[in-house]
C-alpha cells in the first residue's frame, strides 16, 4: 500500500500508538484478574451471580499467567521497535 501511495503510511507514530493501545488493554486484562469474584460484581443475571458462588468460579492461573506473559511479550517487542528506530 506505501508503494501504491508514494509516501509512507507506517511510521513510528502509528506503531507507537496502536501499541500503546495494545499495551493499556493488557494491563487492563491483568488488573481485572487481580479480582478473583469479577463474575458476581458484573453480572447479566442475578442467576449467574447464583451460578458462581455456587460453583466457585474465579480466575485461573493460567488465564493469570498467560496475561503476564503476554504483557511481557509486548514490552520486548516495543523496547526492540523502539531501539531499532533510535539505531537509524
Amino acid at each position: 500500500i506505501s508503494n501504491a501511495l508514494g509516501k509512507s503510511i507506517v511510521s513510528p507514530a502509528v506503531i507507537t500508538c496502536a501499541l500503546t493501545v495494545l499495551i493499556n488493554n493488557v494491563l487492563g486484562l491483568a488488573l481485572v484478574n487481580r479480582d478473583a469474584n469479577l463474575l458476581g460484581k458484573y453480572p447479566l443475571s442475578q442467576a449467574s451471580v447464583a451460578y458462581a458462588k455456587k460453583h466457585n468460579i474465579k480466575q485461573t492461573k493460567i488465564q493469570i499467567l498467560s496475561t503476564w506473559v503476554l504483557l511481557g511479550m509486548i514490552t520486548i517487542f516495543i523496547g526492540v521497535m523502539i531501539w531499532r528506530s533510535l539505531m537509524r
